[in-house]
This record gives C-alpha cells, structure tokens and sequence, in this order.
C-alpha cells in the first residue's frame, strides 16, 4: 500500500514517525514497511525500521530562488540528528552542483555525526577537500570516478546494498564535464530506492541495467521532473524502472503552483513541499505500530 501526506494533512493522518519531525524512530515501522521525506530539490530521507539514509540533503544554492533550499525547520533538526534525522547511516551525493551539495553544510554535519558515510563522485570529494575536510573526514567516503555508461560493483555496508551507475547530466555538451550518479540502493529486500540525481532520460543507457534491475523490484524513484515530461524519461520511469512509487524531484520553485495540473496531466506524484511524506509496504492506514 502507498500512502502520500502533504505536511498539512499530517495533522490529520498518521504516518510512521520515523519520517516525521519531533518522534522516535523506536517501533515506529514493521519490517515490511519504509517511508521517505523530502527536504527540498532533489534532497530526500529514506527510513526503514532499522536503516535511516539521505539524497542530496546538503546544499546551500537555490540558483537565484528557482530551486527549493531546506528549510530551517527541517535544517535545525537535520544538523542536531533530532527524530525522525537521527542514526542516519549512510548520505549520497549524486553530483557537485549547489542545489544538490555544497561543500560546508556537508563537511558541519560530517563532522557532527561521526559514524555516517558519504558516497559521491570524485569532483564531490574534490570539492570538500577544498572546502577543508580532513584525512578522517575524507576516510569515510566512498568516491567514484566513472564516465557516463559505467557501473561499480555492487557495495555492501552496514547491511545496505548500493548499486551505482554514471550517467550523462542533463543539459547536453554544456554538462558533459559533470559527474552525475544513479543510485539504486537496497535499505532491505523490501525497500530499494533510485534517486537519479540530474540524469538524462538516456533510454539506451537505462535498458542497458534493466534484465539485472528487473530482478528486484523498486519502492521508491525520484526523478528530476524532466524524465516525466519526455517520452523517454516516462518509458524509463514505467517500465524499466517500475517503482511502486514514483516521484518527480527538482520541481522549480516558480512553477509550485503548478503542481497539481502537472500530477493531473503526467499521472505522477510531485515532491514540492518540504517535510512531505510517502509510505511504502503499510497495509493498515497507520503503520505505526508501539509507542512514538
């Protein structure tokens, strides 16, 4: 069962509390059930009973007002590690542009949060190093340098499993110099996550993965709001990815008012309100279950 809450209907519905500001995450999701939380942009918590990890959560530029920024009363608690932003595990970068990271609120919450690890691409690190993160900083992050096309082997750590594949940022020429990351990572069996960061709806690429995907269904995708609007990007998203629930990311900040005409004509779910939630796997209308 999916379930979506804007932070206004919060009030009124109960959603697991590990997604939700101000609550424990103790007993708050079964072992079949997750939820995901957006931040702002392309920044999201994904959170499973026992696993907590975050897209694109750090980043400081709205270019201009266009993009949405996390806002403080998300940023406070994020910083602090206050439910539902506590024990989080593992933090994605998906490329080194400043509305999807930025090199000191990245470095502040590293250094605040010593167990969480860092996956992103080699120009991400290059940017913190210059940003003035330290060798044990550095020493927990996992960097890739790949072209667009390429994969890792899949990586295991702290009982996550994370694919990871290079694909051409969005834009054309202009972007081919940038470092653009796919994840797909299994928080459990039952919860496995895209995030695609600012991909091209590169259809070929994405066929490509799709006999070794297919094996493994997706929970949630999050898609910058172009792949919805492109024929190729909406043939991803339906049938090779085929998330239980698609999202579409990077939504102009301009157009938010827009978004409900958007959902009607693409039949797909906008993220645009920071603190809005998505449930997967609940099958009663409240998943959580003892005390929170």
């Amino acid at each position: 069962m999916l379930m979506i809450r804007t932070p206004r209907a919060l009030v009124a519905f109960s959603v697991p509390a590990a997604c939700l500001l101000g609550h424990a995450q103790s007993h708050t999701l079964n072992e079949h059930s997750s939820c995901a939380q957006y931040l702002g942009n392309a920044g999201i918590l994904v959170a499973t009973k026992d696993v907590k990890i975050m897209f694109d959560a750090f980043f400081n530029d709205s270019y201009g007002g266009r993009f949405t920024l996390v806002p403080p009363e998300i940023e406070e608690p994020l910083f602090r590690g206050a439910p539902p932003y506590d024990n989080v595990d593992a933090i994605f970068v998906s490329h080194a542009h400043g509305d999807h990271f930025s090199p000191e609120p990245t470095i502040r919450y590293m250094r605040a949060h010593r167990d969480v690890l860092l996956f992103a691409t080699r120009q991400t690190v290059d940017a913190l190093k210059n940003g003035g993160a330290d060798d044990q900083l550095i020493d927990r992050i996992t960097a890739f340098d790949l072209v667009p096309g390429e994969s890792h082997p899949p990586l295991h750590v702290k009982g996550i499993s994370i694919e990871v594949t290079a694909i051409q940022h969005n834009g054309g020429e202009q972007m081919a110099d940038v470092q653009n990351l796919a994840f797909r990572v299994a928080l459990t069996p039952e919860t496995i996550v895209m995030h695609l960061g600012d991909s091209t709806p590169d259809l070929e690429l994405f066929q490509r993965y799709h006999d070794l995907w297919k094996r493994t269904p997706v929970a949630y995708a999050f898609a910058p709001y172009w792949f919805v609007t492109s024929e190729p990007g909406r043939r991803i998203l339906d049938k090779l990815v085929a998330a239980q629930s698609t999202n579409a990311i990077h939504f102009p900040s301009q157009a938010s008012d827009q978004r409900e005409a958007f959902e009607e004509e693409y039949k797909t779910h906008v993220l645009t309100l920071p603190g809005e939630v998505v449930v997967v796997g609940a099958d009663t209308p409240d998943p959580c279950q003892g005390d929170h």
